[in-house]
């Protein structure tokens, strides 16, 4: 499939996306030289957005040019393989050697107006760059260097400190805002894409035990963790966090569950609870507090599977109505 196909198979996210699909497909169609920098007017780059393997963090460099930290990418120059065009950019541009793809699907479209500057001592006349951008990945042990002649920092910044960063607002607010709300759509339509298929006792055993090692446990050195599916397959991970008042203090379960509710999540279809010692194995099942066990059923019916985690292949099955057979039912709201 070469680009032009590429670019008309490609669904837009929003209305910039769409107005300027049809401007790039155009501009493919009309301009046979649009691969090459000697077009003017406009010609083809290719961008990356590039994060670690836990999609938490992107890799951004400090570009001379724009004042600004921006995206890795560069110019076509003639090559019309604007994945490999992303992919050498991105090592030429950091240093970083194991960059590789998310998917070689596209991932968003631009097309962005460069200002006239002065390059290498040419004046360079103000122009459009017809962008595709890719998702790529890089393992953050990776050395980074810097392309002198371009840019004079590389570095891995959170999600939302990666938008910050940036000093030119119409990026912020049109490029890097969106590309990290693509980047979170995507993963969680992963995430319920794998929840359809996996064996959710063993996969929800395996998140608690990971939550686990989050808690703040210095009062009672009793760590627990919890992992809550949603109905819609997303899986909500919590930990216990002390307080030296210990009222203030949270329970793992609810920590998860607070979690999913306030991202708009009130339909729940299991959770799993793992407790022990911090800094050891669980040596035996977890059973919920009376309060998160009240908070559970204000959401969940009696039948609500609750999973007691040893190990992923020790998990104790039971249900919400075994665990609080009478729940308080509070006043009735007139």
């Amino acid at each position: 499939m070469d680009l032009i196909e590429q670019i008309e198979a490609y669904t837009p996210f929003n209305e910039q996306e769409e107005r300027d699909r049809e401007l790039i497909l155009t501009c493919l169609r009309n301009m046979p030289d649009i691969f090459e920098r000697k077009n003017t007017l406009a010609h083809m780059t290719a961008s990356a957005w590039v994060v670690n393997p836990e999609r938490t963090r992107v890799l951004m460099a400090y570009h001379k040019i724009y004042d600004s930290w921006s995206w890795l990418g560069g110019h076509a120059d003639g090559e019309k393989d604007l994945l490999q065009v992303a992919l050498k950019e991105v090592m030429e541009e950091s240093g970083v050697t194991g960059v590789r793809p998310v998917t070689e699907d596209i991932f968003s479209l631009e097309s962005l107006t460069v200002d006239g500057h002065v390059k290498k001592g040419n004046y360079v006349s103000s122009h459009i760059h017809l962008n595709v951008t890719y998702l790529l990945e890089a393992g953050e042990e990776d050395t980074l260097s810097v392309k002198e002649d371009e840019n004079s920092g590389v570095a891995w910044f959170d999600l939302q400190e990666a938008v910050e960063a940036s000093s030119e607002p119409w990026f912020r607010e049109h490029i890097y805002t969106k590309l990290n709300r693509k980047l979170l759509l995507r993963e969680h339509r992963e995430e319920q894409k794998e929840a359809e298929t996996r064996d959710w006792p063993a996969e929800l055993a395996r998140r608690a035990l990971r939550a686990r090692k989050k808690a703040y446990t210095p009062y009672s050195g009793f760590a627990v963790g919890a992992a809550l599916l949603t109905a819609q397959g997303n899986i909500y991970e919590g930990c216990n966090i002390e307080n030296a008042s210990f009222t203030p203090t949270n329970c793992a379960e609810r920590t998860a569950i607070f979690k999913a509710v306030s991202e708009g999540c009130r339909e729940f279809s299991a959770i799993a609870v793992a407790g022990g010692l911090a800094g050891k194995e669980p040596e035996d099942f977890c059973i919920p507090c009376g309060v998160c066990l009240q908070v559970m059923s204000e959401f969940c019916s009696p039948d609500f599977p609750v999973c007691l985690v040893k190990s992923p292949a020790e998990v104790r099955l039971m249900r919400l109505g075994e665990l609080l057979p009478v729940k308080f039912e509070g006043m009735e709201q007139k």
